[in-house]
């Protein structure tokens, strides 16, 4: 009886031993996988390098789109008859762009924007490669930063496409440079638990990430021939 009363008040475990289900994000390496291997049941897990490069390269790439358009800006307003190399149809142009009203949402170009705003993820993309590992907080705000981004990039893509009515040439590459770096930054974020999604809905936007990149392209292809079909076919048929 004695053996039986002190094992049972010997047997009850202290609060730290209690295990839960709570994830412990410090037990977390950045690509979402814990510190013994595992991969915390998501097929297909976005990794850190993966995501580096994607930041270094597509972030380098709209870079020197923005940093053109910045030149192509200075140059249109020092010559107004200036002709920029990108276009002047009625289906592109870049100086059409550039003298809206919506090219200087602040005030100021909007390249001067992306230049900056590039060269910091570019920074980010190869400090990661060699070796960065960004806390939370860095990269919670690096994501709030692409999605304000992406937020502009569909104001400007509206104001093209229904006020402007000719593409840019340059503006489209960072458009499609910003798509993959916020879907993918979203991916990350969702593995890591940076955003709190449901367990089914974390592992559907991490295994489908590039799939709706793709859908994404597709809907902005398909958007610009419903709303440009008229001036392409004047001009291309």
């Amino acid at each position: 009886m004695s053996e039986l009363s002190g094992s049972v008040s010997g047997s009850a475990p202290d609060a730290d031993d209690v295990d839960t289900d709570e994830p412990d994000h410090d037990a977390l390496d950045l690509d979402g996988t814990d510190r013994d291997g595992t991969d915390d049941g998501i097929l297909n897990p976005l990794k850190d390098r993966t995501l580096a490069a994607l930041l270094a390269v597509l972030g380098a790439v709209a870079f020197v789109a923005a940093f053109i358009l910045t030149v192509e800006d200075w140059k249109l307003t020092a010559d107004p008859s200036y002709v920029p190399p990108c276009g002047n149809s009625i289906f592109i142009s870049c100086a059409a762009s550039m003298q809206s009203w919506q090219g200087k949402l602040f005030g100021f170009p909007n390249p001067f924007i992306g230049v900056a705003a590039f060269a910091v993820v570019t920074t980010v993309g190869v400090s990661m490669l060699a070796g960065f590992r960004a806390p939370r907080w860095y990269r919670a705000a690096l994501l709030a930063g692409t999605t304000l981004g992406i937020a502009m990039v569909c104001f400007l893509v509206w104001t093209i496409l229904y006020r402007i009515g000719r593409l840019c040439p340059y503006c489209m590459v960072v458009w499609a440079c910003m798509i993959p770096l916020f879907w993918y930054q979203v991916a990350h974020a969702a593995q890591t638990r940076l955003l709190p999604l449901p367990a089914k809905a974390r592992a559907f936007v991490v295994r489908n990430r590039l799939i709706i990149v793709v859908v994404t392209y597709v809907a902005l292809l398909a958007w610009i021939v419903a709303v440009l079909h008229q001036t392409i076919a004047d001009v291309y048929l």
